[in-house]
């Protein structure tokens, strides 16, 4: 995934200060891959919608720049990453016209930016979306279990929803393919987990405001091993979305497990929220 001609000479430096300060928040470096899929999908995006790739590709390696240190200090983070990301821009020297251009899309986000949005569900699916999850829950220190219970609904989720989740023509047409290698490799990533594990983890599916929800449920738990799990789903509303979740309690050990699913959260365009399909 190559970056466009006028991004070339920003792109490595700015790779090299994303996974600088993830080190330094986190101790981690999985971001980079996220990012690069991002940006490439933007400016696939902004290149078939007649926009601007060069900009669209620097906001999507930007566009979590700075996140988790807006959100520790209870700032706004969208127009905190667009400062920072100009900031940066400016001392790396790229064009001032261009620099705002990126702000720009930076400071609407993934939520009220189209191209920037689809990008950014787009990169969550397809096998490398699946190897990105894989790899950030590892990082977290998450049992296989524990990933699939409490992360894997929400991904699995948008895979089987994708055209409810998805705003443009372009991203809409590359999604059917992405989103159908997800669901084949998260389903196939929960059947050999059982085999191995024995848990009697399955999925459930519910349906919620016209989308196809599921969970995945665990008979055993993951911790002691103890069948008799307490279950029940209960509505939720996160710090980016509302939606529902499922939560799982093991009377004997105390082990909790929560896996939730986002409904649709953008808006595809003037007052038409996602959680009604576009037009094809």
């Amino acid at each position: 995934m190559p970056a466009p001609a006028g991004a070339l000479g920003l792109a490595s430096r700015i790779l090299e200060e994303l996974d600088r300060g993830e080190e330094l928040a986190s101790g981690t470096r999985t971001l980079r891959l996220h990012s690069l899929l991002v940006a490439h999908y933007a400016s696939l995006i902004a290149s078939r919608l007649g926009l601007d790739p060069v900009a669209y590709y620097l906001a999507g390696l930007l566009h979590d720049y700075g996140k988790l240190e807006a959100r520790e200090r209870g700032l706004d983070e969208d127009e905190y990453t667009a400062e920072k990301a100009a900031g940066l821009l400016e001392v790396l020297g790229a064009p001032e016209e261009l620099a705002r251009r990126v702000a720009g899309i930076l400071r609407r986000g993934a939520r009220r930016d189209p191209v920037l949005g689809d990008a950014d569900v787009l990169a969550k699916l397809g096998l490398q979306g699946v190897a990105q999850f894989i790899a950030k829950w590892t990082a977290r220190g998450s049992s296989l279990a524990e990933m699939l219970v409490e992360g894997l609904p929400r991904e699995l989720t948008v895979a089987l929803n994708p055209r409810l989740y998805l705003c443009t023509g372009p991203a809409r047409e590359a999604g059917e393919r992405l989103a159908g290698e997800a669901v084949e490799a998260y389903t196939r990533l929960l059947e050999e987990a059982e085999e191995a594990l024995g848990l009697g983890l399955r999925l459930v599916e519910e349906r919620v405001e016209g989308v196809r929800a599921v969970f995945v449920a665990v008979e055993r738990c993951p911790r002691c091993l103890s069948p008799g799990l307490e279950r029940r789903l209960e509505p939720h509303r996160g710090r980016l979305c509302r939606g529902l979740r499922m939560v799982h309690r093991c009377p004997r050990c105390g082990w909790a497990g929560r896996g939730g699913v986002c409904l649709p959260w953008r808006r595809c365009g003037p007052g038409e929220p996602t959680t009604t399909p576009g037009p094809a």
